[in-house]
């Protein structure tokens, strides 16, 4: 692989750990202009991480269905992250599994860049795996980041078809049990002290009751239906 990526490794609670990864791409854009050429020679432990990355990313994209958009892949537009409790812990044990086969590959053996994605990677999913057990991913959104903001990702959807349209309509229907799955995560968190902080958590009821109209037509996810051709 030949390219430096910025990348974004997404954690459980959905927050976004920014780095460079020379390689694969973990989940990220190409950072343009900065090619750099690999080594020309590849050795096994190379290759082996190469499968690893590569795995880690198809995992990724999987498991986050509204990210693949990003990369041309129309195939989540209907889905929701799956944030339930079971969904949650099995992503943990994938991560700690994808930790386990980093472990297993030789740092020595590989190269400079390999060497490099191997130390990145296994820190970022490390990571992950003490913000679960810290119940981090309790803490379920914020001001700017959770449910309250769900309208704001069809600006960054590509409404031009009609199945653009239906596609919306889908996830909008699939909403009250993601919505389900945030109250349980967030009294889990009540349950185990893993809570926002009460200056952040006090401006979400405005953002919220924004969202609560009389006429359809004035809710922020009727919007895209106004500029409908």
């Amino acid at each position: 692989m030949t390219y430096p990526i910025l990348c974004r490794l997404l954690v459980p609670a959905l927050s976004v750990f920014r780095s460079v990864l020379v390689g694969p791409v973990v989940l990220g854009t190409i950072a343009l202009g900065s090619v750099v050429l690999a080594p020309a020679s590849v050795s096994a432990s190379d290759e082996s991480l190469d499968a690893v990355i590569t795995n880690h990313w198809d995992w990724v994209l999987e498991q986050y269905p509204e990210y693949r958009r990003e990369y041309g892949d129309m195939s989540g537009n209907q889905s929701w992250t799956d944030l339930s409790a079971e969904a949650i812990a099995a992503r943990h044990e994938a991560t700690q599994a994808f930790i386990a086969d980093l472990n297993d590959i030789d740092s020595g053996a590989l190269s400079d860049i390999g060497q490099l994605n191997q130390r990145m990677l296994k820190t970022a999913l490390e990571e992950e795996v003490e913000s679960f057990n810290s119940g981090l991913h309790l803490i379920a959104l914020n001001m700017r980041s959770g449910p309250q903001h769900r309208y704001t990702m069809v600006e960054r959807l590509p409404m031009v078809t009609e199945s653009d349209y239906t596609d919306w309509l889908a996830r909008l229907e699939k909403l009250p049990e993601q919505l389900g799955q945030y109250q349980a995560l967030l009294s889990e968190g009540v349950d185990r002290e893993r809570t926002q902080a009460r200056i952040i958590i006090e401006r979400i009821p405005k953002q919220l009751d924004a969202l609560i109209v009389d006429n359809p037509e004035d809710s922020p996810f009727w919007g895209v239906f106004d500029t409908m051709s």
